[in-house]
């Protein structure tokens, strides 16, 4: 469990097809972009909202009025650069599964 800022912040275990899909092409031109001018925030706040459990900040996760209020460098720049992190782990251990069925 990541802290961030001195509040906790629980990812979610499964990121689910319906939320995710829409967002896949704008995560692969990360790889080409810098992801402050990839990223809208409306597209922001669909990966807050789908890949927060819980937070410990004020407000829901999945809300973007909360999101807003969230600090931009203190929490939200965090918030993303650790989710960012774990993505390779996701995508390498998703990997693993179908190689081992």
């Amino acid at each position: 469990m990541p802290t961030i800022n001195g509040k906790e912040v629980v990812f979610k275990e499964k990121l689910t097809a319906k939320e995710w899909w829409p967002l896949l092409p704008k995560l692969v031109g990360l790889s080409v972009g810098n992801w402050l001018e990839v990223l809208d925030f409306d597209t922001v706040c669909q990966i807050v909202a789908g890949s927060v459990e819980t937070w410990e900040f004020e407000g829901n996760p999945a809300d973007p009025e909360a999101i807003a209020e969230l600090d931009a460098f203190a929490e939200l720049l965090p918030l993303l650069t650790e989710f960012s992190s774990l993505l390779p782990e996701r995508i390498s251990s998703g990997e693993s599964e179908k190689r081992s069925t």
